[in-house]
């Protein structure tokens, strides 16, 4: 069964469109469809929480994607101790509430959930989940929870 996609914010001056996982009377679960750009989790191999793409997503690209009003319909949350707007899924979330239909992209695509000192999860373009360099340049499939 296909899952619902909203459009919500603009990249490149595209419409994003996002798949919505799993919704609750709080608010949906969304990701993007597609990997919406590249870039590195971190230079230095943080974790999450202190990570160059946790506050990339949640400081210049919320500013930059979302409009005012767009941005008052994504529920503030707390992930790994922090408070976040946008996030990564975990390994976790990305095998229990996506496909695997859902998890493939053009490309390796990061997950917040490390594998090891330098690595963290990532979703290689056919779906499974492996791991990847944090230094290294991959896709990016931003989450968040949407006030539907």
């Amino acid at each position: 069964m296909s899952k619902r996609i909203v459009t919500l914010g603009t990249w490149d001056g595209k419409p994003i469109q996002w798949i919505v996982l799993k919704e609750n009377k709080l608010g949906s679960v969304v990701i993007c469809k597609d990997g919406l750009f590249q870039r590195k989790f971190d230079s230095q191999n943080r974790d999450w929480p202190d990570s160059d793409i946790r506050a990339y997503l949640n400081g210049e690209f919320f500013q930059q994607a979302f409009r005012a009003e767009e941005q008052k319909r994504i529920i503030n949350t707390i992930i790994d101790g922090q408070k976040t707007n946008i996030f990564l899924l975990s390994k976790e979330e990305a095998e229990n509430w996506m496909t695997g239909n859902e998890r493939c992209c053009a490309g390796a695509w990061f997950l917040r959930s490390r594998f090891n000192s330098n690595c963290a999860r990532a979703v290689y373009g056919g779906g499974s989940i492996t791991y990847e360099s944090m230094s290294g340049t991959y896709y990016i499939r931003p989450a968040f929870i949407l006030d539907l």
